[in-house]
C-alpha cells in the first residue's frame, strides 16, 4: 500500500536503486549485537528493500524485450538463479558430509 505510489510514479530503474540501498543499510543492526532483537531489525529492513525493488525488477526486464516474447526473456533472466540454487545444494551437501558427520570418529568431530 504504501509502496506503490512510489512505484507507479517513479522510473524501475529508481526504484531498483532504492531498494538496493536500503537493503545496504540491512546489516548495520548486527554491528551492535547478536540478539534476537538486532535480527528482526535486519530482516525487516531486508523485507521492506525487497518488497521495494522485487516487483519492479520484472518491469525493468520487460522493457528490453521485443512484444510477444517477453516470457522468454524473463526466464532466461532467472536462469543464473537456478544455476545457483543448484550449486548451492550441492556444495552444501558435499559440506555437510564431509565437516558434520552422522557418527562422530577421529576424523571428523561434530
Amino acid at each position: 500500500m504504501i509502496i506503490q505510489p512510489i512505484q507507479a510514479n517513479y522510473d524501475p530503474y529508481d526504484i531498483i536503486l532504492l531498494g538496493t540501498s536500503i537493503a545496504t543499510v540491512g546489516p548495520v543492526p548486527m554491528f551492535f549485537g547478536m540478539n534476537i532483537w538486532d535480527f528482526i531489525i535486519f530482516i525487516l529492513i531486508i523485507s521492506f528493500a525487497e518488497a521495494v525493488y522485487s516487483p519492479m525488477i520484472n518491469v525493468f526486464t520487460f522493457n528490453f524485450t521485443r512484444p510477444g516474447h517477453e516470457g522468454t526473456f524473463l526466464t532466461l533472466t532467472d536462469v543464473p538463479i537456478y544455476f545457483t540454487m543448484a550449486l548451492t545444494g550441492l556444495v552444501g551437501g558435499y559440506l555437510l558430509e564431509n565437516f558434520y558427520p552422522v557418527e562422530e570418529d577421529e576424523t571428523h568431530k561434530k
